[in-house]
């Protein structure tokens, strides 16, 4: 019985350091922020907006290419967000057993939970493959060369 209540216990403090965790950081951020998708509709519409107008020609693309590609980068952009969030949470579970000394058997448990979690992430060239779908060979080419400028300019985006 010592066993249970003292697992209960455990389980108890982290579920409340994950809420203290998450709820501080809601707070700090208004209720909302990008770790928690507060804005990401708005940085979508700027993202498809820069691939229509910017990438669009330098790709080669027609309109309805141009809005294909947009779509497939949205919806790859939000998997990446989901990812991210559930890495983050079975990182903050496992800060919380490091801190409360949890066993090394619940340690071990929440590390290879976030081992999955990690290893579940989109991959970055899932895109790449998936546009071939949508782009010829030359315009994926042109989307790889044109990749690292996009990342820098979304990047620049998000500080804004």
């Amino acid at each position: 019985m010592k066993h249970k209540t003292k697992k209960n216990a455990l389980i108890f403090t982290t579920l409340a350091a994950l809420g203290l965790v998450f709820a501080t950081g809601a707070l700090a951020r208004g209720g909302k922020g990008k770790s928690q998708g507060g804005d990401l509709e708005a940085h979508q519409a700027k993202m498809e907006k820069r691939i229509k107008e910017k990438f669009a020609p330098k790709l080669g693309l027609d309109e309805a290419t141009a809005e294909q590609l947009a779509d497939l980068m949205k919806a790859k952009m939000a998997e990446r967000r989901a990812a991210k969030q559930v890495v983050k949470a079975e990182r903050q579970a496992l800060k919380a057993l490091v801190e409360a000394n949890a066993s090394d058997r619940d340690i071990q448990a929440q590390l290879d939970k976030l081992q999955a979690a990690v290893e579940a992430m989109p991959k970055k060239h899932a895109l790449f493959e998936e546009t071939s779908r949508i782009l010829t060979p030359t315009q994926q080419a042109k989307l790889v060369l044109n990749a690292g400028k996009m990342r820098h300019k979304a990047k620049k985006m998000r500080r804004h």
